[in-house]
């Protein structure tokens, strides 16, 4: 079960569908957090990597998001 505001983590759930499956490159312009937000929850380490964040780096970085709703909205997408 998830924690955070409902409003965020539905915010974040059309995220992850909405670039699933697609390049990097085909991603929108989103700030950092939401982008490594999002590259979390879809388990995209090459995102990561080009955004030169590591996986621990990346959830130090988003603060919007705990593991906890990441983890929900990951099963859900």
């Amino acid at each position: 079960m998830a924690f955070g505001d409902i409003n965020t983590i539905n915010r974040f759930l059309t995220m992850a569908r909405h670039v699933k499956g697609k390049t990097f490159a085909k991603w929108p312009g989103w700030s950092t957090g939401e982008t490594l937000a999002v590259a979390l929850i879809l388990n995209r380490p090459e995102v990561l990597k080009a955004m030169d964040y590591t996986a621990l780096q990346a959830v130090q970085r988003v603060d919007i998001l705990d593991v906890a709703d990441m983890e929900f909205i990951a099963r859900q997408v």
